[in-house]
Formats: structure tokens, C-alpha cells, sequence
């Protein structure tokens, strides 16, 4: 494969939306599906499927998937012939994007299916080390588009970052923000930008949380963030936990502490007659082609819930659920400024996302409702 030389010169730099995704860790995603999973034994696929991810993109197909295209664009760095896979997907979605040629070649992160269990397993490979050329090229295109973007109201950072970069990259998007511009954080490392005190949001997973503050894995969420508020000044505080209860903490003259039962998956889809109205998701011609027989799926991209019966025959893929939660989120704050039902909104959408086993961060949006519906949310002051 050959690799795209470094570039000598700044690529163009044009935005007139109002949230920038920074999604600066990119990835080819294959999902591959087995019957049966046997870690240390040789595995056949039943079917392999192709999507992009790295959570600034997964991020941004949730805002489309949401119908807001319109309002992003995504600042990534890609190389090689993975990177111009998802160049062209970004591309045929209509998404903008400011994307920075590297010499390494984007890397690839495999999801394995397991049908038998419905466990998910997910390979990270490592990202290739930026260069300090392109180091300097991504910080003059911060320098340009964060403090002279007119519209723009939101800024996501979104992820780990590669080798060759570290926490003060966000560090200066959050210092070169406007005055009024929200930030939403959806990382544990490199997350110097918390110490500029400009990070209105910090969402992450409770795993996550616990690592922020080295606590051990079994300590109660609710201590973990009040430890983390304590450390750093934020506005808001949103902790993720899977299927089980999330957590919104709000700071202002009082602390707010939102609960929110998230309703099963079984239980939603029980309510939905997917026999005259099956999922609905996009499908792309930008990636190489899907191989294998799907598991009883429609149009390729998720399972067929109208057969289903009990609840172990529901294969589930949470991958890319998290960035589905922080994309719908901020889209909802930034329109309604009402962060307790805007997170609400992220869940849903969180949830109804793992029901496509094929690509990640897609949801269909009458899910998504009937899941918020069933979302129970209570409102305490710690």
C-alpha cells in the first residue's frame, strides 16, 4: 500500500457550521460475526461487514443519522487507503470535514459478534505516530478555524489521541474558543484542557471516571464524580454505564444529580410492529462491500427483531454507543440549553445505536423516541 507524503503546505480552511468535531484518532472498523467465539482457537467468520469509526467520526454519523449534518464539521487526521475510505465516506454522507493527509496509514479496529453469548470483543490497533510536521500543520489550522468560525457554537473533543500528539492540542482548541462557545469533552487522557477551566462537559463512561481518579473499579459512581468535581471546574458532569443507571451532575449555586433508568432493549422492541416498518438506516457504496451471510438481518445493517423471541436471541452491538450518546447530547443542549433532558435524548439514542450489529453510531429515530419515552429520570441535590 503506499502512503501519502507528508504535506508542506496547510490544507484549505473552510467552516461556516456551528459545532467542530475534533476527532483526531480515526479508524477503519470491521465487524466480523461468528456463531460461537473461541478465544485461543482458530475462529471463521460467518460474515464481515465494513464501517468507519474513532469517535469524532462515530460522533458526526450520529449528528447525521440525527439529521443535522448540516450543523458539523469534523477535523481529522487520515493516511493511506484506510483513511481515504473514510474521506469518502464522510464525503458521500455530506458531512464536512477539514481532513489533514498523514504518512501513516489510518489504523484498523476489528469487533467480533459473538452470537452464542451476544458479547461484543473489540482489537485496537495502534495509530501511527504524527509527525512534528503535521503536528505544526494541525495546530495553524486550529489556530485558523476555532477563534474565526463566526457560527460556531459547540466544540467536541472526542477521543484518545495518537502518538505525536498530546493533551495541549485540546488544550489550544479549548483556550482559542469564544467566550460563548460550549465544549464538550468525551475523553480520560490527555485531558490537560480541564486545567484552562474552558470544558463546559465532560462525558465519559464510568470505567473511564473511575480511572480518572485511580479509584478502584467497585467504588460508588456517585463518589467518583463528586471526587472529580472537586478536581476540576465544570459546568456539567455526564458518567455512562451501559444498560445501567447514568448519571448527569450539574454545578451552579446548588449541585444536581440526574439518575436515569435506561428501560431494556427486550422490552422496547416488544412495542414496535417491525413486520410493516423495519429499521431504517443508511447504506453506503463507499466501503468495501459486506461478505458472508448476515444473522437473519435487514438491508444488511441490523438484525430481524420482528422474529425474535426470547431475550438471548438479541445480539446487541454497544460499539460507538457512547460518541451516539455525546453527539445527541450536545445537539440537544445547544438547542434547548436543558442539560438534563438533552442527556436523555443522548441515551436514547445511545440505546436504540446497539441495535444496528453492522455500523456503528447508526439508530433509527423511532426507536430512539420509544426508548426516551421509557426513560425514567429523577432529580436529586447532593
Amino acid at each position: 500500500m503506499s502512503l501519502r507524503k507528508t504535506p508542506k503546505t496547510p490544507v484549505p480552511i473552510t467552516s461556516s457550521r456551528e459545532i467542530l468535531v475534533v476527532g483526531l484518532n480515526p479508524a477503519f472498523q470491521s465487524t466480523l460475526h461468528l456463531d460461537n467465539f473461541r478465544p485461543g482457537h482458530v475462529n471463521r467468520a460467518a460474515r464481515k461487514c465494513n464501517s468507519i469509526g474513532g469517535k469524532g467520526q462515530n460522533f458526526a454519523i450520529a449528528c447525521s443519522q440525527y439529521g443535522e449534518t448540516d450543523k458539523i464539521t469534523v477535523l481529522q487526521m487520515t493516511g493511506g487507503m484506510t483513511g481515504s475510505y473514510i474521506v469518502s465516506y464522510l464525503d458521500e454522507l455530506s458531512i464536512e470535514h477539514i481532513t489533514i493527509p498523514i504518512s501513516k496509514t489510518t489504523r484498523t479496529c476489528t469487533t467480533v459478534l459473538d452470537k452464542k453469548t451476544g458479547s461484543m470483543t473489540e482489537l485496537i490497533e495502534p495509530a501511527g505516530r504524527i509527525e512534528i510536521k503535521e503536528r505544526q500543520i494541525l495546530e495553524e489550522t486550529i489556530k485558523k478555524i476555532v477563534p474565526n468560525s463566526k457560527r460556531l457554537e459547540g466544540i467536541a473533543l472526542c477521543g484518545t489521541l495518537p502518538p505525536g500528539l498530546s493533551g495541549s492540542t485540546y488544550s489550544l482548541i479549548a483556550q482559542l474558543k469564544p467566550d460563548d462557545c460550549v465544549v464538550l469533552l468525551d475523553a480520560y487522557q490527555n485531558i490537560e484542557c480541564l486545567n484552562t477551566r474552558k470544558v463546559n462537559i465532560l462525558k465519559i463512561n464510568s470505567e473511564e471516571s473511575r480511572k480518572l481518579v485511580g479509584a478502584h473499579e467497585d467504588m460508588d459512581l456517585v463518589d467518583v464524580a463528586k471526587t472529580i468535581l472537586q478536581q476540576y471546574q465544570l459546568r456539567i458532569l455526564a458518567i455512562t454505564d451501559g444498560p445501567s443507571t447514568a448519571y448527569l451532575f450539574e454545578q451552579g449555586a446548588q449541585t444536581k444529580m440526574h439518575t436515569y433508568d435506561i428501560p431494556s432493549l427486550e422490552s422496547v422492541i416488544q412495542d414496535y410492529d417491525f413486520s410493516n416498518s423495519p429499521l431504517s438506516s443508511s447504506i453506503t457504496s463507499s466501503l468495501p462491500e459486506a461478505t458472508g451471510e448476515a444473522f437473519q438481518s435487514r438491508v444488511g445493517s441490523h438484525q430481524n427483531l420482528a422474529s425474535m423471541g426470547d431475550s438471548q436471541d438479541l445480539l446487541l452491538n454497544p460499539l460507538g454507543a457512547g460518541d451516539t450518546c455525546s453527539a445527541i447530547f450536545l445537539l440537544e443542549y445547544l438547542d434547548t440549553k436543558n442539560a438534563s433532558l438533552a442527556y436523555q435524548h443522548g441515551l436514547a439514542a445511545a440505546s436504540a445505536s446497539c441495535l444496528m450489529i453492522d455500523n456503528t453510531s447508526h439508530f433509527d429515530k423511532r426507536i430512539k423516541e420509544l426508548i426516551f419515552d421509557q426513560i425514567t429520570m429523577e432529580t436529586s441535590i447532593l
